[in-house]
């Protein structure tokens, strides 16, 4: 027992220098009546002392894991920069196989073509083939999973990004045309992840069309449903025209000449 009360208290011991002194004191000098009851004890101690009230006790009891931290948010941000680079070259490697070209003329009629032109041309290119609607419905799934991707990632890439409150927040206050254009979007870490997994995988996927084989483990993880799912838009309001606005635009030509007239005469 004695052995017992020994290992409780050096075990509690680095736990104690957190408390303030008089609380120190008060279990230090406490008779040591068993493990259980003691624990029972501090613990009633705690929640009744204004230094550790009943809330921080709860987090002491199932703590709150910490948020992400800034360099995890921009190591992430910078893999999926890199992610989405590696599914660009897929969708042009697509596009000159599916052209049946030869490299060199497919490299003069797609190089420099932005994504989403290239994603019109390669859909065009598919309702000229014989390719299976399962292969059509294969690269629709990825150019359009692509495409909600590369407006996460413009918005990262072109926008004032910095760290606040254990998320990334994003906005576009410097260049926007109009105070009132101005947006601001908060990414969580799991959003970052899960964009880059789709980027990894919308690679993999258009580069292996029409190639047989691979490690069963990767197709499987490819073809598992997307990770990222953009948020639902917002509802937009629509403006309510001024009464007397409507009323002037329903005027004709000769009647607002003759309503500046009268103005003018009345001065």
């Amino acid at each position: 027992m004695e052995e017992g009360k020994r290992c409780v208290s050096q075990g509690l011991d680095p736990f104690l220098q957190s408390f303030p002194d008089h609380l120190r004191r008060a279990l230090k000098a406490f008779p040591c009546a068993g493990v259980h009851f003691n624990l029972f004890w501090l613990l009633g101690v705690l929640a009744m002392t204004k230094e550790y009230p009943i809330g921080g006790l709860l987090n002491f009891l199932d703590p709150k894991p910490a948020p992400p931290t800034e360099e995890e948010y921009f190591a992430a941000v910078g893999k999926l920069i890199t992610g989405y680079a590696a599914a660009e070259q897929a969708v042009h490697t697509l596009a000159r196989r599916l052209s049946k070209l030869t490299d060199a003329k497919a490299r003069i009629i797609f190089g420099g073509l932005r994504i989403a032109d290239l994603a019109e041309r390669i859909r065009g290119l598919l309702r000229l083939s014989k390719a299976s609607q399962k292969r059509i419905s294969d690269i629709e799934a990825c150019l359009s999973q692509l495409d909600r991707i590369s407006e996460q990632r413009n918005r990262l890439a072109h926008r004032w990004v910095h760290y606040f409150d254990g998320r990334l927040v994003c906005s576009n206050v410097a260049n926007a045309k109009t105070i009132t254009a101005t947006e601001v979007v908060f990414f969580e870490l799991s959003q970052l992840e899960a964009m880059n997994s789709d980027c990894i995988a919308i690679s993999y996927r258009l580069v292996q069309i029409g190639v047989k084989g691979g490690s069963k483990n990767t197709i499987k993880w490819v073809r598992e449903p997307w990770r990222y799912i953009p948020a639902p838009p917002a509802p937009r309001q629509k403006r309510q025209k001024d009464p007397k606005s409507r009323q002037r635009q329903r005027l004709s030509s000769r009647q607002r000449r003759e309503a500046a007239l009268a103005r003018k005469n009345q001065q």
